[in-house]
Formats: structure tokens, sequence, C-alpha cells
């Protein structure tokens, strides 16, 4: 018999069992009144066990269940319990606007003719939207026709575009006529998540958030394991601000995310690390 406070409760024996990140795990079980088995088990979750009660349907006696580990009754507070990446991917729907191909043909623009930029997409939304006249900057008219708005982008911007290229765009205008507005993108999330005891040294990663860390450069920055048993997409990641979250009486969860992208804004994100 083992007494808890003014309860009673009976002791079973132990099951003993070893595991590489535990250590050595210890099941205590015990068996007695609901009343005084929910006073145990408050008490040995104060000890830092992770506990479970059943009890039967004919209120009969109930077992408790408390699991402890030598590694969590004494951690270490420089090594993570766990650490664990994970990649999770989904499909989006980007509008055509933002394909790589369309929007590398518009970065061509020089930076002093961006008028030249607003007005072929604000003319291209008008012209398919039932618009037929539009100003220029210089306050004449122009007919919005697909010939037009790209002799017009030609006049404007000269030896900007080749016919290949003059060809796509005008693809391009007759795509989103036909409806065809948006694609398929693939979207990953990488994500780390890290399991530290209560009393632990280890904090959040605050260093490069929401900076754009090439893929190339997140195992030396950001710590992905040489030997991750799945492949990193090449390109770029937006780090974004972790989180850390009681999970237990003894444990803290940090999460971390990296958002992937093929391209990103130096303009919002400055140069990549």
């Amino acid at each position: 018999m083992e007494y808890f406070g003014e309860t009673v409760v009976e002791k079973l024996p132990a099951d003993y069992a070893w595991s590489p990140v535990g250590g050595l795990i210890v099941t205590r079980k015990f068996e007695g009144r609901f009343a005084e088995i929910a006073a145990a088990e408050i008490e040995l979750r104060g000890q830092g066990y992770e506990t479970s009660v059943v009890t039967p349907e004919d209120g009969g006696y109930s077992t408790l269940r408390a699991v402890g580990s030598s590694v969590l009754a004494n951690p270490n507070p420089d090594e993570p319990l766990t650490d664990k990446w994970s990649l999770l991917g989904n499909d989006l729907e980007k509008s055509l606007w933002t394909k790589p191909e369309v929007a590398l043909l518009l970065q061509r623009i020089p930076e002093d003719s961006a008028d030249v930029a607003m007005c072929f997409r604000s003319w291209v939304d008008g012209m398919l939207g039932g618009l037929r006249k539009a100003k220029k900057p210089d306050d004449t008219e122009i007919l919005l026709t697909v010939p037009n708005i790209l002799s017009y982008l030609n006049e404007e911007v000269p030896d900007t575009y080749s016919n290949s290229d003059f060809l796509y765009l005008k693809q391009f205008i007759r795509e989103l006529a036909l409806g065809f507005d948006t694609y398929t993108v693939s979207q990953y999330v990488l994500r780390r998540e890290v399991v530290v005891p209560r009393f632990t040294n280890i904090q959040p990663a605050y260093a490069n958030v929401n900076r754009v860390i090439s893929s190339s450069s997140m195992q030396g920055e950001e710590g992905v394991p040489p030997d991750i048993h799945f492949e990193v997409p090449r390109g770029y990641y937006l780090k974004r601000t972790p989180s850390k979250d009681m999970i237990a009486a003894d444990k803290w969860l940090i999460s971390l995310e990296y958002w992937h992208g093929d391209h990103f804004s130096n303009f919002i994100y400055g140069n990549p690390i």
C-alpha cells in the first residue's frame, strides 16, 4: 500500500523499459477509488509524470498509470528532448500576373518608367473588363486593343523586349481573356518542432526572423540536418516568428516555420542571407 495525503491507493508492480531518447522509462500503476486516484494523479503530475486514469463503467476501482523517464527526471538543460523537422506541402491558386515568366518580363521595365508597367496592367485589366479607351500619362487617349497596348510598351521602353517576348505577352492576354486568370503552384512550409525540459537554457531562435534565407544557406544559418530524410526544395525561405508553448508540466514546445518561395522582393525583405 502507498499513501497520498489522506487517501489510500494500492501500488501495483511497475513496468520498466529503455528508450534511446527517454532513457529508462518507468510506468507506475495504482488502483483505488476514483476520488483517491484523482488526488494521487494530481500529486504525480506535479512530480513530472505523464498520467492516465481508467475507470470501469460498473463503478469499480480506477486504475492510474504514471509514466516517467530518467531523462525527464534529470534533463540536460542544454539539450532538447526531441528535435523534429518536417516538410508540409499544399497547392495554391495564384493570379496569372504573378506567374514567374510574366513577372520577370515586367521587371525588365526600368524603375524610372514604372508608370509604363502600371499602364500596361491597368489597360489589360480594363480592356478585359470592357473598357474601350484610356488616358496615357501625357493625357492623350489610347484605344485599348492588344496591338495598341503592346505597341505602347515597345515605344516607351524600346529594345527591352524581343519578338518572342511580345508573342508571350500576347498569349498571356489571350489566356486572361479566356478566363484562365489563375494557375496552381506548390507551397512548402519547412517546420521545426523542438521539445525542451521545463528548466532549459534553450530559447527560440529569433535571429533572422522575417528575413529571406536561400536554400543553400539553411543548413549553416538555421541548422537543417545534413542527413535529413527528405529533399529541401530549392529557392528561398522566409523565417517566421517562433512560438513557445507549455505542453506538459515539465515540457515546452518551441515551433518555427520557414515559408518557401521561388522568388522574393528585395524591396520588402532586403538581400537574402
